[in-house]
This record gives structure tokens, sequence and C-alpha cells, in this order.
């Protein structure tokens, strides 16, 4: 391939780009959000112990998701809000992963987690119809499917306490995953997702598919189903062989939320990884009140990479890991 198709095959991305940031603005201006900034720079990081903040100086981090200021948006009144903003984390680098990325977050007051659905499928209309051309077919039919079928049809697991850690062991063995015997519950459970059912959801997920219904260890910020306490208010987007999309159902109560940052706390001192402070303006904000809502955190470079049919993440990014 020459160099000359090459810059201009580079440059239609860059510009079909530009165009997809436009267009979601658009969408959300006639949808009656406010747009809003949040601060790249925070005091206190996520807890979540499958991610790494990056550190910005003695005390501070760059954000790895504006999700704690977007909710005491809504605790201080605002219904509808977005952001699109710079994320930040140590360490993910590959071919949809990029240490810095572009993050689009949105917010609804009052709705449930069906209504972002809704908006998912919306949104990435609005955009296909008005870019002049994309490499996906968006008129397609949009499937769901929960998470316990996937993980009892591919490891034979099931996800409502019922089983031991020995035996979930004993299962990621007969597919060929090995576990260390310390492990929690919740890793377990991640090593045979992360290891086993994403790749197979990599290569079968040409159409979208919407995975529901999470076990709560892996959704520490989102509210338990009313009918199932096993499991939460969750859905991962599933297409063109990446996830692109992660929303909750939003807790809004303060003390439960406290008490799963210190079961956080605990796990991250067990793994021996750093232990962070909680963001107590983020529970002081729960405290006065937050209403139900739904949010979701979709990855703007991922969805470039959808329409523009690019294998790799740094294909769609002005300037990438690899490319500074």
């Amino acid at each position: 391939m020459s160099f000359e198709h090459i810059a201009s095959q580079r440059k239609h991305i860059l510009k079909t780009r530009a165009q997809i940031l436009r267009l979601i603005r658009d969408f959300f201006y006639k949808s009656g959000f406010v747009e809003v900034e949040t601060p790249l720079l925070v005091r206190y990081p996520t807890l979540d112990v499958n991610i790494r903040p990056v550190a910005a100086g003695k005390d501070n981090w760059l954000i790895t998701s504006p999700e704690f200021q977007m909710k005491q948006l809504l605790c201080e009144g605002f219904e509808q809000i977005y952001t699109i903003c710079k994320c930040f984390r140590y360490g993910e680098t590959g071919d949809q992963h990029n240490s810095e990325f572009t993050m689009l977050e949105w917010y609804r007051a009052h709705v449930d987690v069906d209504v972002i659905m809704h908006d998912v499928k919306n949104l990435i209309g609005f955009c296909a119809k008005n870019l002049p051309q994309i490499s996906v077919e968006t008129d397609v039919s949009w499937n769901t499917i929960t998470v316990e079928a996937l993980t009892k049809k591919y490891v034979g697991i099931a996800i409502d306490g019922s089983e031991s850690q020995s035996l979930l062991r004993d299962k990621l063995a007969s597919v060929g995953l090995s576990a260390d015997d310390n492990l929690q519950w919740s890793d377990l459970f991640y090593t045979a997702w992360v290891e086993r059912i994403d790749p197979i959801l990599a290569k079968e997920t040409k159409d979208p598919l919407f995975v529901v219904d999470w076990p709560i260890e892996l959704a520490s910020l989102a509210r338990r189903k009313a009918d199932n306490p096993y499991l939460v208010e969750r859905f991962e987007l599933y297409w063109g062989g990446f996830e692109i999309a992660n929303a909750f159902g939003e807790l809004s109560d303060a003390v439960e939320q406290r008490e799963r940052f210190e079961q956080d706390q605990r796990l991250r001192q067990e793994k021996g990884l750093p232990v962070y402070e909680m963001d107590e303006a983020f529970l002081n904000a729960l405290n006065k009140g937050m209403p139900p809502a739904g949010g979701i955190a979709l990855g703007v470079d991922r969805l470039v990479m959808l329409f523009t049919g690019s294998h790799t993440i740094s294909d769609v990014l002005t300037f990438s890991d690899s490319k500074h």
C-alpha cells in the first residue's frame, strides 16, 4: 500500500471522527440534554480492582471516568446531561485500548436502564443516517442475552452465588483456564469472562448484542435488580468484535455505595494493590439525595472504529500511544 493511499485513508478516518463528534452533540442537543464539563484531575481515583489509574502529581490523578462528577450533578438537580472527555487508564494498550481515550457519558434522571438502551440505538442510528459513508450495516437486529446464559453455555457456571469457589475453579479448568487457589469468586468469574467468553463474543457479534443482568461483584456502582439480589441493572453493548458501551441503572443509596467501596478497598488490599481513599464529595452528594437514574459510558474511539471498519484503535486516533 502506497504512502499516498495510507495518508488519504487516515485523512478520511479523522474527518469521519470529527463528523461523529459533531453528530453526537447534535443528537443530544435535539434530545434536550445539557453538555457539561468534568475535571480531568481528581483527588480520588477509582477503587475498581481491574483499573489502574494514572498519577498526575502527589495528590492528583487523571480521571478513569467522569462518573462520580456526573452523578453529583444529578444530585444538584440536572436531569439530562452528557459529556465528551478524555479518560486515562494505565497499561491499557492493544488493538482496542489506548491509555488515553475519548469517553462519551450521559445520564437521565427518573429512568431505568432500558431507556438508556433505547438512547444507544437512537444515537447510533442518528450518526449512521447522517454520515456520508460507513463500513457497517446498521439496519440490523439488536439482540439481547443475559450474562448467565453466556456463562452457562461457555463455562458451565452459575452466577447466583450457589457454586463454591473450588467448584468454579474446577469448571474453569475444564475449559482450559487455570486459577490461583487464593482468588475470590469475583476474580474467578472475571477470569472466565475475560479469557473465555469475551473472545467468543468478539468473534461472534457482527450484529449488535446487549449483554444484560450482571453479577453484583462486577458492578459496584449499579443498583440491584428488584427481583434478584445477586444481579444488578447493567448492560454492555458488543458490536463488530468489541465492547462499545457499558450502562448502569445507577446506585443512589449512599449507605450501600459506601459498603461497596469498602469492599473494593478490602479487595485491593488483599491483592496488594494501592488502596485509595473514597470520594467523600461523591458520597455526601448521594446522602443529600440522587434521583433514580440510568447512565452509560460509550467509547467514542471504538464507535469510530465501527463506522470506519478500522481494526485497531490507533487507526482512529490523531495521536496514540504508538504514534507519540
